[in-house]
């Protein structure tokens, strides 16, 4: 009639924390559905089958397959909307993505998140997910794992050119929509990691100071005027006496 202890209350181990009980639940899955979800976790909270197929080397049947099991599991479910023919799943809960996305090494993290950004479907349609403004933040992401490995070669620094050029191509587009936020957000991601550039760095400073100053937030254009002014040459010193004059104007008027 009830429920009732069969061991001592202090034998039962509980994981101190949701995370921990949710990596519990992942170290149960069997090793292809625990790599669709790890994968699924460097696309992000949304993903679509044929990305994670691609990126795990699974056919259809098999990447469909594991995700039907990661549903029942109330891991990863359908959205109900599509992006061009394929369906877009998401995870049943972002600390689910958080604690799959941990599990991966830096070197894998790193690896499929250069593999994301140069990855297209095979019938040569463009994916919402190869927007220029999620290739530069997976080159990016690419990028900063690398370094954190000690990874200072060449094929990082051609990443994060690559990222910077991505960036610099979302922050026009931005800035034409005055999505003045935005494009100031992405052109200083962008000169973060153009230092193998100083053009290519240049260009997204002073995108970044025409966002960020049009916009009012002083405070986000004020270190992009200094660097600006740093590393202006001669012809760039007279956007630069612009900018700077721009901002006197709104912090000491």
């Amino acid at each position: 009639d009830g429920w009732r202890l069969t061991v001592d209350v202090d034998a039962i181990a509980i994981p101190p924390t949701i995370q921990a009980l949710l990596a519990s639940r992942l170290e149960r899955l069997n090793a292809a559905d625990r790599r669709v979800l790890e994968v699924s976790s460097v696309v992000g909270t949304d993903f679509s089958p044929a990305v994670v197929g691609a990126l795990t080397g699974l056919g259809r049947a098999e990447t469909q397959a594991a995700l039907d099991r990661l549903r029942r599991h109330d891991l990863a479910q359908p959205t109900g909307t599509y992006s061009g023919d394929e369906p877009v799943w998401r995870f049943h809960h972002v600390l689910i993505r958080d604690v799959a996305y941990r599990r991966l090494l830096k070197s894998d993290r790193a690896e499929l998140h250069e593999t994301l950004a140069d990855w297209a479907p095979g019938d040569g349609a463009r994916p919402a997910l190869q927007s220029d403004e999620m290739v530069a933040r997976h080159l990016e992401a690419a990028v900063g794992y690398r370094l954190d490995l000690g990874m200072r070669d060449e094929h990082t620094t051609e990443l994060a050119l690559r990222s910077a050029r991505s960036y610099l191509a979302s922050a026009r587009r931005a800035l034409d929509r005055d999505e003045l936020l935005s494009a100031g957000t992405q052109a200083a991601r962008g000169a973060a990691i153009a230092t193998g550039d100083a053009t290519l760095k240049a260009e997204l400073l002073l995108i970044g100071c025409e966002a960020f100053l049009s916009a009012g937030d002083v405070a986000a254009g004020a270190p992009l005027v200094d660097e600006l002014e740093h590393v202006a040459g001669e012809s760039l010193a007279p956007w630069a006496i612009c900018y700077r004059c721009q901002f006197i104007a709104y912090t000491d008027p």
